[in-house]
């Protein structure tokens, strides 16, 4: 499912930006750089997934990416607070919607994901 892929992301993000926090507070510059990055691609890959013709709620999501996106580019270790707490809020949503999500993709409303986790219609 297209959500639990969502989910699967920001866990990932999540764990980055951890991991670059404790990174940074060891004053280890190129693993704090490194974990910042895949953030970034994560962060990055969320926005260019988002549908803004859905309405206010993927342009929330939108600008919140972009937020975090500008947060880790700025390589500002303050900053990673705040987009750890911006992924955290997403995931948390998203899981809140977890089996209406499911129950929409099962009934055609939300676009699948075929056996390579590639939304319906896509090729690699």
């Amino acid at each position: 499912y297209r959500i639990d892929m969502l989910l699967a992301l920001y866990d990932a993000a999540i764990r980055n930006v951890d991991a670059a926090m404790a990174a940074d507070s060891r004053g280890d510059a190129g693993l704090t750089r490194k974990h910042r990055n895949k953030a970034l691609r994560i962060v990055m890959e969320s926005y260019a997934g988002l549908d803004l013709s859905y309405g206010e709620v993927p342009q929330r999501v939108a600008q919140l990416c972009e937020f975090m996106q500008h947060a880790l580019l700025t390589g500002e270790s303050t900053q990673l607070a705040s987009v750890r707490s911006v992924l955290r809020t997403l995931h948390e949503g998203f899981r809140e919607i977890r089996a209406e999500a499911r129950a929409l993709e099962r009934a055609g409303g939300i676009p699948g994901v075929d056996s390579d986790g590639l939304p319906a219609g896509i090729t690699a």
